[in-house]
């Protein structure tokens, strides 16, 4: 059986690293693209066999490029993980238009992500799996206050899923949202700018890899397609598949 091959976007570090890793852990081809050349250099190390793309992915050439690259090297591309954005905890007449505009750059990044592994997949006679690592803090139950920016991008990222699945039957979209992950840089930030957010039941990057892991062996037209994950609660399904 071929290889799978996974792009995993934002994979020099925290979620997208452990996830790079798990999956080469468990044989596939792993193409990991980042900013941080360094990192990637270490990675490609750590992992014989792993590919890195170094460049700043909310910029559209370098995104096509790595799409390109990645087809062109491999023949397909079965999974895509995206697991990068900004985090701001600003209220929102405090954010400042050059904050706003960066902020935009992700919006748009999101949008690109998910519609090149569309087009790319659904020519695949296998299709392929888009897992979007949102958070919490785009679901409506669990926002919170000076994240105005911030539940924007993952609610989007959200409802963007959801919309892409009644439009594609052989690509399947995921939106994890995970609460607190307290071994990674943002998770760190947070806590750092909301004393007492974290409880102690902070969930570990590995533990979110796993979960991807599970979500794209499962995934198909059949089932949810939007989870939340938290220490406390486990793995949530929060949204049903539309009926035919």
């Amino acid at each position: 059986m071929d290889k799978r091959v996974v792009i995993v976007i934002g994979g020099s570090k925290g979620i997208g690293r452990a996830t790079a890793e798990l999956f080469h852990k468990q044989g596939d081809q792993v193409m990991v693209a980042a900013r941080d050349t360094a990192k990637l250099a270490e990675l490609e190390r750590e992992l014989p066999g792993l590919v890195s793309f170094a460049g700043d992915m909310t910029a559209s050439k370098n995104l096509e490029s790595l799409f390109d690259k990645t087809v062109k090297r491999f023949g397909k591309i079965d999974v895509v993980v995206l697991s990068a954005a900004p985090f701001m905890s600003k209220p929102l007449c405090e954010v400042s238009d050059d904050e706003w505009q960066q902020s935009l750059k992700y919006v748009d990044m999101i949008f690109r992500v998910n519609r090149a592994a569309a087009r790319q997949m659904s020519k695949q006679a296998r299709g392929g799996t888009v897992v979007n690592i949102s958070s919490r803090a785009g679901l409506r139950e669990d926002v919170l206050p000076n994240s105005s920016v911030y539940a924007l991008i993952k609610g989007g990222m959200t409802h963007l899923v959801m919309a892409a699945n009644q439009e594609m039957r052989n690509v399947q979209f995921i939106s994890l949202c995970p609460g607190l992950v307290g071994d990674t840089e943002m998770g760190q930030r947070a806590v750092a700018e909301r004393p007492g957010i974290d409880n102690g039941e902070s969930l570990s990057a590995a533990e979110v890899a796993q979960t991807i892991s599970a979500l794209v062996e499962g995934a198909g037209p059949k089932t949810p397609h939007v989870y939340r994950l938290t220490r406390e609660l486990g793995l949530e399904a929060i949204e049903s598949p539309a009926q035919d």
